[in-house]
């Protein structure tokens, strides 16, 4: 199943935090045990937000939005991170 994990800030989001966002989803795909593999399809920046677009199980999903809470928890003041299915 395909899924949207977007991560939410109230203030916006350095170029060093992005690249810190992409990192850890990045890592995370590489050393995810078999419950949490996941493929990485693509990652979508704004100002406030970083969204990837993931396929995989729920608990891949579940598992990456606690490793971005773990250790981004300083961007998410009024922040949060998000995630739902995509339908095709």
């Amino acid at each position: 199943m395909m899924w949207s994990v977007t991560l939410v800030s109230e203030n916006k989001l350095s170029n060093k935090n992005k690249n810190l966002i992409v990192e850890l989803i990045d890592n995370e795909s590489h050393k995810a045990t078999r419950k949490y593999k996941f493929i990485l399809h693509n990652i979508l920046e704004g100002n406030n937000f970083s969204e990837a677009i993931i396929e995989g199980g729920e608990c891949a999903v579940k598992n990456i939005k606690d490793v971005l809470k773990n250790n981004l928890n300083h961007m998410l003041v009024n922040g949060n991170i998000q995630y739902f299915p995509i339908f095709m």
